[in-house]
């Protein structure tokens, strides 16, 4: 096999987890292959194929509508962008030759949950498929595997509806060359949500901490002096709650060194420094040096750490895929994915992740950095002062701080907290409603609970058992109504929907059920197998046996003039070559149907909306709620709207007009890469069938380094268990 040289990619969906990724392109045995190799990478032939590779697919049937299907919940600014889009399209093209009316619909439960959704009726060869899919490149690997993903670069019908690779930002339109089981040239998949992760600072938290190294005699450059003048303003209304969970200074702390720390934007921007940096900010204060569990305060909270450490990992080779740890190879023509470079323990990538692993096993330890467990988002306790930094995605923004008149309840118990988390993502501690159409609703999206015999959907809950759902559906003092609740303020029954796993949590309130104020419902399941154990409190204040619930306004939470944005680290050192931006984020790609008119139909709606140029639409501003006309091409109003990138054709040219910080840091981060990319690099992650399992296993080998007392060797503790997971992908 041949390398391919210098293309910067790495392991579809299922990577985010540790790796960007080489490839080498080869002639493996033989027979005629449809991949050349130009400038260093593996570019298809048959540009207008039809298929993907040489698999046919099969039949399936064309809709009354073009269907695409998304994850996005109803009512959120993503949603609610895409529907606008839509209707936008509908209107304006509804005259058009061709036209189908386009929708929106809902399938399966998140990324990965879509993903087991559409590969499961495509096994089943079901005939009946939507046309479009916002996933991630994984998906489309498999798609193409089975012959039925769409292409949508074509000759047919003079090529009305025809787009190419050229409509995009180079960087973003690699994984059309670079996605397993897509062996033909096209435009398969469109980068239409791209995001990045960002640094997020609590600024109370942050003044608090740096007053406090102040004192210990560390210094400020004279460079970082206006940022730091901003946070320190920013940190004095809170100061009493930030004292209060992180405790005051101790009384010796020379073994910090204080003395030699000078602080510069550099000591966030590289792992390194910061990492530092946190840990000594966890060492110094009563309360923060004496943590040992997830209840905190901590430091950095990091929401994914699969997608981070291979952005780090990949910068630390230079952003160099002929140093990377898995390869895209040829065999037969047919572009596949390959691991088995990831179990060569001496390689120069993995030499790299151990001295990460290394440097970050002791803050662990420390506390003062956490790798969240899938689904748990720092934003939830930053916004409570229980974090000082969060690294976390860039569609996060606004869940970052409080919103004004918003509180926040805690529950305590003789030990300090048990729980935390009156918001709208959390069920742990949330409202419960009996809704007006006569099912019961937990949480600040009121999702379903249902009957054990009913079906799951969305985000949804179901008793165990018949007598499970009776039992809940017998305690009148849930409340009626057909309104999420925006505050805890707002009722007096409260639900904890805890997890079978949590088994502190159920032992404490366990012991609380003495009185009856708190009562164990039973046992449910959600659509992601995840089980938990519904409880009941009914009262507020000291009414529950050993819990206090304590209620918090706003001079106790995080404000929006008070979180501040920080350059995302994009090194682990400073002596690394290139900036790495981690690029993540769904695409879009199409089912192709036995009928033409159908694949007809869906091509033009894509073509409409990645080519238009700027076009009068009308929308409802996600920021504002104003309902508005504006001149603007579609795709940046998608972008602005949903807080993604479109990366289509010259994008970084058009400077986004959002007040979301997060997000024209991205567009910063992105536009770096495509200006300057001697200097700057993007990390994306390779599309192929295996790939979500391959990331699974990869994030929770570093997930669970954090929690164990006495964490293993590198080989031991991430490469060992991957491959224990899997082992087939390394052979």
């Amino acid at each position: 096999m041949k390398k391919a040289n210098k293309l910067i990619i790495s392991l579809g969906t299922a990577f985010a987890a540790l790796s960007p990724v080489v490839l080498s392109v080869g002639c493996g045995g033989g027979g005629s292959s449809n991949l050349d190799s130009i400038n260093g990478e593996s570019t298809p032939s048959n540009e207008n194929s039809a298929y993907a590779n040489d698999k046919k697919g099969y039949n399936i049937k064309a809709n009354d509508k073009v269907q695409i299907a998304t994850t996005f919940s109803k009512g959120r600014a993503q949603y609610e962008a895409l529907n606008d889009i839509i209707k936008n399209y509908n209107r304006l093209m509804k005259d058009q030759p061709g036209f189908k009316e386009v929708e929106q619909v809902s399938l399966g439960s998140g990324y990965d949950g879509q993903a087991d959704v559409v590969r499961k009726k495509i096994t089943a060869k079901e005939a009946q498929m939507p046309n479009l899919l916002l996933n991630y490149s994984s998906l489309a690997s498999s798609l193409a595997e089975s012959g039925v993903l769409l292409n949508f670069t074509t000759k047919e019908n003079g090529g009305k509806e025809s787009i190419s690779n050229s409509d995009f930002a180079e960087s973003f339109s690699r994984a059309n060359r670079t996605t397993s089981k897509i062996n033909n040239g096209g435009s398969w998949l469109i980068p239409i949500a791209k995001s990045s992760i960002n640094l997020g600072a609590n600024g109370p938290v942050l003044s608090y901490v740096i007053e406090s190294m102040l004192a210990k005699g560390a210094k400020i450059d004279p460079s970082w002096k206006d940022k730091w003048d901003k946070i320190k303003k920013s940190g004095l209304k809170d100061r009493a709650a930030v004292i209060e969970n992180w405790g005051a200074v101790k009384s010796d702390v020379s073994a910090l060194k204080l003395n030699e720390l000078t602080i510069k934007e550099s000591t966030f921007s590289n792992i390194y420094s910061l990492l530092e940096f946190c840990d000594k900010a966890q060492k110094m204060f009563e309360k923060s040096s004496a943590v040992t569990t997830l209840e905190g305060p901590h430091a950095l909270g990091i929401d994914d750490i699969t997608g981070f450490i291979q952005t780090l990992g990949y910068a630390s080779v230079g952003a160099d895929p002929e140093s990377w740890i898995t390869t895209v190879v040829e065999e037969d023509g047919e572009r596949k994915i390959s691991y088995k470079s990831f179990v060569e323990a001496t390689s120069q990538a993995n030499s790299k992740f151990k001295e990460l692993y290394d440097m970050f096993v002791p803050k662990l330890k420390s506390q003062s950095v956490v790798f969240q467990q899938s689904g748990a988002y720092t934003s939830s306790e930053q916004i409570r002062h229980n974090f000082m930094f969060g690294i976390g995605s860039t569609a996060g923004y606004t869940h970052n701080f409080a919103k004004k008149s918003e509180t926040s309840i805690e529950i305590k118990n003789s030990e300090g907290k048990f729980s935390s988390g009156w918001n709208e993502n959390n069920n742990k501690f949330a409202q419960i409603v009996k809704h007006d159409d006569g099912t019961y609703r937990i949480g600040g999206h009121l999702n379903k609970i249902k009957k054990d015999t009913e079906k799951l959907e969305n985000y949804e809950w179901k008793a165990k058992t018949a007598d499970i759902y009776n039992k809940l559906a017998g305690y009148s003092q849930i409340p009626t109504g057909t309104k999420k609740i925006s505050s805890p303020s707002g009722t007096n029954v409260y639900a904890f929907m805890i997890e079978t796993k949590n088994k502190d949590d159920i032992k404490t309130l366990d012991a609380a059920l003495a009185d009856g104020k708190l009562v164990k419902v039973g046992e449910f399941v959600n659509n992601q197998n995840k089980e938990a154990i519904l409880y009941l409190a009914f009262g507020k204040g000291a009414g529950i046996s050993g819990l206090k619930i304590v209620e918090k306004g706003l001079d106790s939470l995080l404000e929006k003039d008070e979180f501040f944005k920080f350059a995302t680290p994009s090194k682990t050192k400073d002596t690394d070559a290139k900036n790495v931006y981690y690029a993540q984020g769904p695409s879009l790609f199409g089912i192709r149907s036995s009928d033409n008119a159908m694949n007809q139909a869906t091509r033009m709606f894509v073509k409409w909306f990645v080519t238009s140029g700027a076009t009068e639409l009308e929308y409802k501003d996600q920021e504002t709620g104003n309902v508005i006309k504006k001149v603007i091409k579609p795709s940046l109003m998608f972008s602005e709207q949903a807080s993604y990138i479109f990366a289509v054709k010259d994008f970084e040219k058009t400077p986004m007009t959002t007040t979301n910080p997060y997000l024209r840091e991205c567009f910063e981060m992105f536009k770096k890469t495509i200006e300057d990319p001697e200097h700057n690099a993007i990390y994306e992650e390779y599309g192929d069938p295996n790939g979500d399992a391959f990331r699974g296993a990869l994030g929770t080998a570093w997930r669970n380094v954090y929690g164990n007392k006495s964490p293993g060797q590198y080989k031991d503790q991430i490469i060992d268990a991957v491959v224990a997971s899997n082992n087939k992908l390394f052979n």
